[in-house]
């Protein structure tokens, strides 16, 4: 088939796009047309119709003015619009696709949704379950990336990263209030953009194995960088390592403690739950999650027994994740140690609370 100069056919399956390129409307106009009835009159010798009602047509131009067109076609005519979706991407006329971000995080907030309801924090299936299911979510946002990750607004990356965020929460078992940064240190999901930019490299030939190297050299540095999560980091330094660890699921107590958001005064003290930081066992003040698992003297012969079966001399949030990556033993002893001591304080603030309820 002839078609005009400037005039290319793209085609996939049942999805044909004439891509015309010129310097005025109008002129962009006449080479549409003219190759639409081209294409129009090859079909018909082939026995295929074209599908006029799902015809469109759009202007890609950064022009402030002069940016529409009206292509016709016979008696049908198609009014450049602002945004078509093509092979599953949202195409705006200024390609900064951020109608697209708003689609793909629509569509996979309604997975995201369903996800939740069979991955509650506490009980529910394990981490790396939990990461499986999750790629419902992760496909759906990263669908076409080599594509629009180059030119995305912020506007429309921010919309898809929020329902990512939703997800990774899941994953880790964390309280809403963990930062972004630290949800996906402690849920093992790296961030979205570089998930996006590691497609992209693939796509362009960078072979995967060195694309998924680049990915963790820069999530290293956006990690030891950030100013989020700094409890989180002081534990979990070295994120490849975590990353690629081959034993260990992160539980809901496990999780509180990695994040530094649950049942410590301190961070109660600061959402408005308690009205002190003390330690309820103790006394001492800050109640933050060093002070709960490390330091406060109602659990010393618990940690005694662990760093004895352990044969270490101490555990402190500078050799915990060391430790607890060294074999699957270490990790289950010392996950067991920190489910017994977060299950008895929220066993006793639960009767402090209700005590506090009953009258006299």
């Amino acid at each position: 088939m002839d078609l005009p100069p400037d005039v290319e056919i793209i085609a996939f399956a049942d999805d044909v796009a004439l891509v015309a390129t010129a310097s005025v409307p109008f002129l962009l106009e006449e080479r549409l047309e003219v190759a639409l009835q081209d294409v129009m009159n090859w079909m018909n010798k082939n026995g295929l119709e074209l599908a006029m009602e799902k015809t469109e047509a759009i202007m890609l131009t950064n022009r402030n003015k002069h940016n529409i067109m009206t292509v016709r076609c016979g008696q049908y005519s198609f009014p450049s619009v602002k945004c078509v979706k093509y092979l599953g991407v949202q195409l705006d006329s200024r390609l900064h696709f951020s109608q697209h971000g708003e689609h793909a995080a629509a569509r996979a907030s309604e997975a995201c949704r369903q996800l939740i309801q069979i991955l509650p924090n506490l009980r529910g299936p394990r981490q790396r379950r939990r990461k499986v299911l999750a790629t419902v979510v992760t496909s759906r946002l990263l669908y076409g990336a080599p594509f629009w990750l180059p030119s995305i607004t912020a506007e429309g990356m921010k919309k898809m990263e929020t329902v990512y965020r939703r997800v990774m929460l899941r994953v880790a078992c964390c309280y809403r209030t963990v930062s972004h940064d630290a949800a996906a240190v402690v849920s093992g999901m790296p961030p979205l953009r570089l998930l996006a930019e590691e497609m992209q490299k693939a796509y362009h030939g960078t072979d995967r194995v060195v694309a998924r190297e680049q990915l963790m050299e820069s999530w290293k540095r956006q990690w030891a960088n950030s100013e989020k999560g700094r409890w989180t980091h002081r534990l979990i330094r070295d994120v490849g390592k975590w990353y690629n660890r081959n034993h260990g699921d992160v539980s809901f107590h496990l999780s509180q403690v990695l994040s530094g958001h649950g049942c410590f005064n301190e961070y109660l003290l600061r959402i408005g739950k308690v009205n002190t930081d003390e330690c309820s066992q103790c006394g001492s003040a800050p109640d933050s999650p060093e002070h709960a698992i490390f330091q406060c003297d109602a659990w010393h012969h618990w940690r005694v027994e662990v760093c004895v079966y352990l044969e270490i001399e101490e555990l402190s949030p500078d050799n915990l994740i060391e430790t607890m990556l060294e074999s699957n033993a270490t990790w289950q002893r010392i996950s067991s140690l920190i489910g017994r001591i977060m299950r008895t304080r929220e066993e006793e603030e639960r009767r402090r609370q209700h005590a506090a309820l009953v009258p006299g």
